[in-house]
């Protein structure tokens, strides 16, 4: 589910089952804007998580609706309900 994030090893307890604070674009393999996950240093496990609403995608006006308050909804959100102008100037440049 494109949602939710869960983590097992073999048939043992999740290590991690989360829902998502927002949705996430999950692609195919033919896809470079898929989101994926790698194992670095045989040890850490590291996710690499497109947001479902960008403004590549078109599926949004502007970059407000693609702040994420927090990571997974049974979090506190972060001190910031509205991304910083910093963030949003970071945007600017990408699109550039």
């Amino acid at each position: 589910r494109p949602s939710h994030l869960r983590v097992s090893v073999g048939s043992a307890a999740p290590l991690l089952d989360e829902e998502l604070h927002m949705r996430i674009y999950v692609g195919s393999n033919a896809d470079d804007q898929s989101s994926v996950w790698e194992l670095q240093d045989r040890r850490c496990l590291v996710f690499h998580l497109v947001k479902w609403h960008r403004l590549e995608a078109g599926n949004v006006r502007d970059a407000s609706r693609t702040w994420w308050r927090q990571c997974f909804a049974s979090e506190e959100p972060f001190e910031n309900k509205v991304p910083t102008n910093a963030y949003y100037d970071t945007r600017k440049e990408e699109r550039r």
